[in-house]
């Protein structure tokens, strides 16, 4: 019987969809207990995050902190706003268009202050894809990543519009994941940030207005 072509590559992206959504869903809705590590990382995107970073520093979970695509002064500037242990040391690193991005400083900072284990911080919805990205990069260097999923306030009632929004924020992802997968092959192969080439950056902004529904909250 000869194999249908079309039916096969249906199949496959099929296969592939179940794949990821079962990944997407793999992480607990619970927080696991944590250790020490030496560096809490916050992917920014929404100031819950950032309050969430700066929590787990002040309960001594990491005597370093950063918060991805933030300058030394912009950190200064947020770090002045929250509650901090005096000792705690604030690392800078480079801009960020994307999680793929955020992976990628959080590599940097890794290997510029030879680090051996981080907490990474980021909103519940953001995590697998982020979690991944971030494993991904450090991939090797035999660095501990923990994490700790930040419960956005709009996600935490159960009515119908919240539904709805985890409904939105979760195909997003989705579609997300792969978009995620394509900058990092992208940036490999080509030895730099592909955000940087004008053109790629231009339909990386349109491509995400036509795909992507548009939930409140940040991605």
């Amino acid at each position: 019987m000869p194999i249908n072509a079309s039916r096969l590559i249906m199949t496959l992206l099929l296969l592939i969809i179940c794949f990821q959504t079962a990944f997407l869903l793999a992480f607990p809705d619970h927080q696991t207990p944590l250790s020490k590590s030496d560096l809490i990382i916050i992917f920014s995107g929404s100031q819950t995050r950032i309050k969430a970073g700066f929590t787990l520093a002040r309960d001594g979970y990491a005597p370093n902190l950063a918060i991805s695509g933030y300058t030394l002064n912009h950190l200064v500037s947020t770090a002045t706003k929250h509650q901090h242990p005096d000792d705690l040391v604030l690392l800078s690193n480079g801009k960020s268009r994307s999680t793929f991005e955020d992976a990628y400083n959080t590599w940097q900072i890794v290997q510029q202050h030879q680090l051996r284990s981080i907490l990474l911080v980021t909103s519940t919805y953001h995590l697998p894809r982020a979690y991944l990205l971030t494993r991904l990069m450090l991939l090797g260097t035999g660095v501990d990543i923990q994490t700790y999923a930040v419960k956005e306030a709009s996600l935490r009632s159960g009515g119908k519009g919240v539904i709805l929004l985890r409904s939105k924020l979760f195909i997003n992802e989705m579609v997300k994941f792969w978009g995620s997968l394509a900058e990092m092959t992208g940036s490999m192969i080509s030895g730099r940030l592909v955000l940087d080439v004008p053109y790629v950056f231009q339909t990386s902004q349109f491509l995400k207005k036509k795909m992507l529904s548009s939930p409140i909250l940040p991605s």
